[in-house]
This record gives C-alpha cells, sequence and structure tokens, in this order.
C-alpha cells in the first residue's frame, strides 16, 4: 500500500478513535508479538508505562544499575524513565 494510503488511513483512524486510543493499541500489540515499535533512541517518558511490557524485570533492574552507576546524584534526565 503506497504511503500516502498508510497515512490516509492512520488520519481517519485518530480522528475516529482518538490519538491515544491509537497509540495505547499500537503498544499494547507490539507487546503482545514481543515486539517494540521504536523511533526514537530510547524510551522516554511518553513510554515508560509500557517498559515492563516489553522487558523482564531483570532489564529494567539492569537499566536502574546503569543509570546510577553514570549518574549517582540524578542529574541526567530525572524522572523521565525511573524515578
Amino acid at each position: 500500500m503506497p504511503e500516502k494510503d498508510q497515512q490516509k488511513i492512520l488520519r481517519q483512524a485518530v480522528a475516529l478513535f482518538g490519538r491515544k486510543a491509537i497509540s495505547d493499541g499500537l503498544k499494547l500489540s507490539d507487546a503482545t508479538l514481543d515486539a517494540w515499535l521504536n523511533a526514537e533512541h530510547g524510551v522516554g517518558s511518553r513510554k515508560r508505562d509500557y517498559l515492563s511490557m516489553s522487558r523482564t524485570a531483570a532489564d529494567i533492574a539492569a537499566m536502574r544499575a546503569v543509570k546510577a552507576a553514570f549518574d549517582p546524584g540524578g542529574y541526567l534526565n530525572p524522572a523521565v524513565l525511573f524515578d
């Protein structure tokens, strides 16, 4: 399907269901398929509530440990991903 048609369908879906519903649906379907749709370099605050759907508790603990090791004072991106 041409990209122009895909964009039209997405705009119609957003108009019908709302941007948040579409976004939440994509994140849930990604987690169900054991995949993660991500276009940026990190997770960030928009997707932090969904992190546990795509990563194990051990993965998240490792991320926290790396963050603490490199930023013990919590100055870099405070409370963006971890509180």
